[in-house]
């Protein structure tokens, strides 16, 4: 445990994710021919690899001209993007820059994701030290939902914003009005990025929603699952009142069925 007002390993801590951040401009916008007004940034987001893959948190209905858009990090470099994927559902933009030798950002163990974790992030122009509180209901999802959607998210104990890590600098989610959106969507969707030029969820059409029992005999067995109600006829032969109770013979919670979605095989 450290204090982050005079602790010498909160400001190595800062100097370690700063590294890591990757800042999203129009250049189009800058004052003069190089310079861009304080706060006019698109997105801050971080490296995910040392060629020069990052993701932004910002949502665009299409991708814009690349050309038109350009990286800078923490030491002023600026970089061209090559490429440029926009995940419209969940809000965030994976780009492809001109470069390598970056320094990128890991992922935790997700076990570590739970009440009490210490997260760091953004409040204003700070980075803050705060906790995971709680775990409540995804505000966002009615009560049938696509089964990849996360149906609760974790709740912070201070209001932070864009990117939030770890106390170890690993990238734990990102903040959100409906509360900390874990970073396994971006680990597991980045991969399947890379692998098939897609984002894995899209494999996934089924709709429905959670169940905790089912009566059999004239009792009642407690069941956590996922009831299918909409989705595509014989998909993997699963049909609509299918009951989805476990990936790739792994049980999944309330909590952790996105995950261990995005983690199974596309078949």
């Amino acid at each position: 445990n450290f204090d982050e007002t005079n602790d010498p390993r909160w400001f190595e801590l800062l100097e370690f994710i700063d590294e890591r951040e990757a800042r999203l401009f129009d250049k189009r916008q800058p004052l003069g021919t190089r310079w861009y007004p304080a706060g006019s940034s698109l997105s801050s987001g971080v490296f995910l690899t040392s060629d020069g893959w990052t993701v932004f948190p910002l949502s665009l209905t299409e991708p814009k001209e690349k050309k038109n858009l350009e990286v800078v990090d923490s030491r002023g470099g600026v970089y061209a993007l090559e490429n440029i994927f926009v995940d419209k559902n969940l809000g965030l933009v994976y780009a492809k820059i001109k470069g390598e030798g970056f320094r990128f950002v890991s992922f935790p163990n997700w076990n570590v994701l739970q009440k009490n974790t210490r997260v760091v992030g953004q409040q204003g122009t700070q980075y803050i030290l705060t906790s995971i509180t709680d775990i409540q209901k995804n505000a966002e999802l009615t009560s049938t939902a696509e089964i990849w959607k996360q149906p609760y998210l974790y709740a912070l104990k201070e209001n932070l914003s864009g990117m939030v890590f770890t106390d170890q600098g690993e990238l734990i989610g990102l903040s959100r009005e409906s509360g900390l959106f874990p970073g396994w969507y971006i680990e597991y969707g980045f991969r399947s990025l890379l692998s098939q030029q897609k984002l894995s969820y899209q494999a996934f059409p089924w709709k429905g929603q959670f169940v905790e029992s089912e009566f059999q005999n004239g009792f009642v067995k407690e069941t956590l699952g996922f009831f299918v109600t909409e989705g595509d006829t014989i998909k993997d032969g699963i049909r609509s009142g299918d009951v989805i109770v476990k990936i790739q013979d792994q049980a999944f919670s309330l909590t952790t069925l996105s995950q261990v979605l995005l983690q199974a095989p596309q078949t």
